[in-house]
Parts: structure tokens; C-alpha cells; sequence
């Protein structure tokens, strides 16, 4: 039975959302909702049949494989974490998921450390593979951010402002060896363009494929 099978029948915050009918209301929707939608089983699987190809270099008699989701959600991006094989980690800013997550975990005995906190909050390092399907487009403003390309002069003042797939991103691949990723197409074209100025340019070289649909 999957550690997660409780979990799945949690609904995002956004698709029980009324939304918004003008862009007036965007702000105050994603207020409401968190920019909480959590990622369809059909696409996890695609996500990970990509980061399967990557397990094999790691020693058979190697600690677990770390797993890292920086808005995790209810951990849907980690539906077929074996609790034998996987530690999963990540951070959410919606502390009742939080706190189901770690429970089913605990309950699985499935390796977790997953924390209430956000994106902006964290300087992940040392992970295996970075699962993500970060909210799109988000303003973030925050002194604590880590100075990347894509982070901007801010009412806080230098690398105090960035968007949030484009932080994401970029704070993903200084974490883990590897990043599996949902982005918007917009995002994706930018990345091929014009990488470096998103991520940086070693950062940049990394990028190995986009799959579209």
C-alpha cells in the first residue's frame, strides 16, 4: 500500500477556489489559495520514469536516495517513494499539509523532513534530485534570498525580488545533482535562450532536455 494513499484524497487549496474573475481579484485569489494545485498522478509518473534513468548511480549499498520538493504540498511528487529506498524532504507554506505529510510518513516509516516554511526561507544543499512543480509567476520579496541571476533589486534592497518558478529554478539546481521540473512553456523557451541569466551560466550547461506537450 503507498505511504501516501491517505493523502491523495486531499483537495489543493486552488481547486476548491472560486478564482478570480478579473485581474483585479488575481492578487486577493492567490491570497486565498496559495497558488496550491497540486500535480497530476499522470504527470508524476512522466517525472519520474525521467528520474528512474538517474538511480543507477547510486551504489546499490548507498544511503537512500534523497528527494527534495521546496513546495511540496501534500508530497504528490513523491507518490512512489519507496520508504526503503528514499528520503524526501521539502518545505510548504500551508501547515495543515505539512503536518499530514510528515504524519503519513511517520505512520510509513518513510525517511521525511519536511518543514512550514518557504521557498524564500531555505538554502537547500546536498540533495540527489529535485522534484518540482513550484507556483508560477509568484513575486517573492525577501531579504533572505539567495542572489541568483534571476533575483532583482527589491523594495528590501539587492536580491531582495525575484519570480518564483524562475528562484525556484535556480535554487533547485544549487541543492540537488539533479532537476526534474514543471515550468511554464514560457519559461522553458527563456531557459533555452537565455539560461545563464536565469540560473547562471555553469547552471546552464546542465540543461539536458525539455519534453512538451
Amino acid at each position: 500500500m503507498s505511504w501516501r494513499k491517505d493523502l491523495e484524497a486531499i483537495k489543493s487549496l486552488g481547486s476548491q477556489d472560486q478564482g478570480a474573475s478579473s485581474l483585479a481579484g488575481l492578487h486577493d485569489a492567490r491570497k486565498r489559495h496559495l497558488a496550491q494545485f497540486f500535480t497530476p498522478l499522470a504527470v508524476v509518473e512522466v517525472m519520474w520514469a525521467i528520474a528512474q534513468q538517474t538511480f543507477h548511480c547510486r551504489p546499490a549499498a548507498a544511503d537512500r536516495i534523497s528527494l527534495l520538493d521546496t513546495s511540496i504540498g501534500t508530497a504528490r511528487l513523491m507518490h512512489f517513494a519507496d520508504p526503503e529506498r528514499f528520503h524526501i524532504g521539502g518545505v510548504d507554506i500551508h501547515e495543515d499539509v505539512v503536518s499530514q505529510v510528515m504524519h503519513q510518513a511517520e505512520a510509513h516509516k518513510l525517511s521525511a523532513e519536511v518543514l512550514c516554511a518557504g521557498l524564500q526561507d531555505i538554502r537547500p544543499k546536498g540533495w540527489d534530485i529535485a522534484l518540482l512543480n513550484p507556483p508560477f509567476s509568484i513575486s517573492l520579496e525577501s531579504a533572505a534570498l539567495t542572489p541568483y541571476p534571476c533575483t532583482k533589486h527589491g523594495r528590501l534592497g539587492p536580491n531582495t525580488s525575484a519570480q518564483s518558478d524562475e528562484y525556484a529554478i535556480a535554487s533547485a539546481l544549487d541543492a540537488a545533482s539533479v532537476v526534474i521540473a514543471i515550468v511554464p512553456q514560457s519559461l522553458a523557451n527563456d531557459l533555452l535562450r537565455r539560461g545563464e541569466d536565469i540560473v547562471g551560466e555553469d547552471a546552464a550547461k546542465r540543461l539536458r532536455a525539455i519534453v512538451a506537450k
